[in-house]
């Protein structure tokens, strides 16, 4: 009985560290989507601005003509 009661706190310890280990590979993940997340509407913006600019020297050079 004593060998099983041991036996268990190894098992609960390892099962905590792997809780702890899951858990900051979480975070990690949690932080990396969170950038990316962030570039990628940083890129939309960009392409938007870009956009904007391709259509307005367009409308100029109608104008010109």
């Amino acid at each position: 009985m004593a060998n099983v009661i041991a036996g268990s706190g190894k098992g609960m310890k390892r099962w905590l560290t792997d809780v702890l280990s899951a858990r900051r590979e979480n975070f990690k993940l949690r932080r990396e989507m969170g950038r990316k997340s962030r570039q990628l509407e940083e890129q939309h913006r960009e392409i938007r601005r870009l956009q904007y600019i391709i259509i307005k020297s367009g409308m100029s050079c109608d104008v010109k003509k």
